[in-house]
């Protein structure tokens, strides 16, 4: 499901709708959200290019996968991870209940949905977990929820998720407190 105009305005509309009450429960220090696709295609191919940069960097991410991904999350410490479970989507496929309140309840200095069409679940999350660099791909709905917007070529996404990486590479020497 894509995101449409009308679906992007009720994600802006609704973005205080499972606010943690006083302060973020987990303050000890800012993280990267990552909310992978949910195609199995470009699933895979994050898979091959993000996977290790996810691993290196563990200390500084959190990530958001669709409850089918997950017997591929060998070997991964699996508490790096929010399963995404159709139980926790309502019927235009925004989070609610305990996937919300976990994602939320972390600081993020960065949010990134690696779908190439954006879809209402990864789009909410990474609009209302806080981030100050909310990074998605370009539509025609999507601008008003991400403010880096990536265009994709139609037919390969890597050079997307190269430029997407390098923009998390930045930011994870940002959190590390390392100087270039």
């Amino acid at each position: 499901m894509s995101i449409t105009k009308k679906t992007a305005k009720r994600i802006i509309r609704q973005s205080s709708l499972y606010e943690l009450k006083g302060e973020k429960l987990k303050r000890d220090r800012k993280y990267l959200l990552l909310c992978l696709p949910f195609a199995p295609d470009e699933f895979q191919i994050a898979q091959r290019m993000l996977f290790s940069f996810i691993i290196n960097n563990a200390f500084f991410i959190k990530v958001c996968v669709y409850q089918s991904f997950f017997p591929v999350l060998k070997n991964i410490d699996l508490s790096l991870f929010f399963p995404i479970l159709n139980s926790d989507l309502d019927e235009s496929r925004l989070p609610f209940g305990h996937l919300a309140q976990d994602v939320f309840q972390y600081e993020y200095s960065a949010a990134v949905d690696l779908s190439s069409d954006p879809n209402p679940t990864n789009a909410y999350l990474v609009y209302n977990c806080g981030a100050a660099m909310r990074i998605g791909f370009h539509s025609s709905a999507t601008a008003s929820i991400f403010n880096l917007l990536i265009k994709k070529n139609k037919d390969i996404i890597e050079p997307s998720y190269q430029r997407i990486k390098s923009l998390l590479d930045d930011q994870i020497r940002i959190l590390s407190g390392e100087t270039k």
